[in-house]
């Protein structure tokens, strides 16, 4: 590793051009209670996939500032911070969907009174 680019095993790669990470859906075991989870609370916070832009405002119902979470993990974080900043609309991105359904479970236990600034994605 040099200049904080790191080149170790990538045959063809210069000091000049790193390589970039793809993140792709990781296959994983859900448990039981993610699985429970995510079937109830991904009609209320999922934002399902659509080639087109998302209109923001009226996924949320509300004009509030946006805070975009690439890579949420379990979930504890994000639902930590979204409860704590309720004036903010947040927007939870994950490719693993026992993660996805670890966050649903967070969302349901701490927001329950308020779960609407918090959306999820997973793709």
């Amino acid at each position: 590793m040099s200049d904080n680019v790191y080149t170790d095993g990538r045959a063809g790669e210069t000091a000049e051009h790193g390589h970039i990470k793809s993140f792709v859906r990781r296959a994983g075991r859900m448990s039981a209670a993610q699985q429970n989870y995510y079937a109830e609370m991904m009609p209320k916070i999922g934002i399902p996939y659509a080639a087109q832009q998302i209109q923001l405002v009226t996924v949320y119902g509300r004009n509030a500032p946006k805070i975009l979470e690439i890579g949420t993990g379990m979930g504890e974080t994000t639902a930590k911070i979204a409860d704590a900043h309720r004036d903010n609309d947040y927007l939870g991105v994950e490719v693993h969907v026992p993660g996805i359904g670890a966050l649903c479970k967070q969302n349901s236990r701490t927001r329950t009174d308020q779960p609407a600034d918090l959306r999820t994605r997973c793709g």
